[in-house]
């Protein structure tokens, strides 16, 4: 199960963005010169391909995806960490499982 999910992660991103585990069920994807709209669209797509039916897997035990989406660029966040933005995409993606699970927030 868990190689189909990342499949799909691998599959659902451009040449070039970055996928990694962070911690827990928890995952990270880079998406260089992607604004807040665009990396919404991403983890959208992403979040429909996770739950999608995965092979072997009874139908009661589906996967679902709360996504937080965090965009950054030095004109509108001078001086922002790697860290920061991680918190700020952390933050949005507990406010997704709040409101309810299986949803993009930014």
């Amino acid at each position: 199960m868990v190689l189909q999910v990342a499949d799909r992660l691998r599959g659902g991103i451009r040449d070039g963005d970055i996928v990694g585990r962070f911690s827990g069920d928890e995952f990270v994807i880079v998406c260089e010169g992607t604004d807040a709209p665009a990396a919404a669209v991403v983890g959208e797509r992403l979040r429909e391909a996770i739950a999608e039916p995965l092979i072997g897997v009874p139908h009661e035990f589906s996967v679902t995806a709360s996504i937080g989406v965090a965009s950054y660029t030095e004109a509108t966040h001078p001086g922002m960490t790697s860290d920061q933005l991680v918190g700020i995409a952390d933050a949005a993606m507990y406010r997704a499982k709040q409101a309810g699970k299986n949803r993009v927030t930014q």
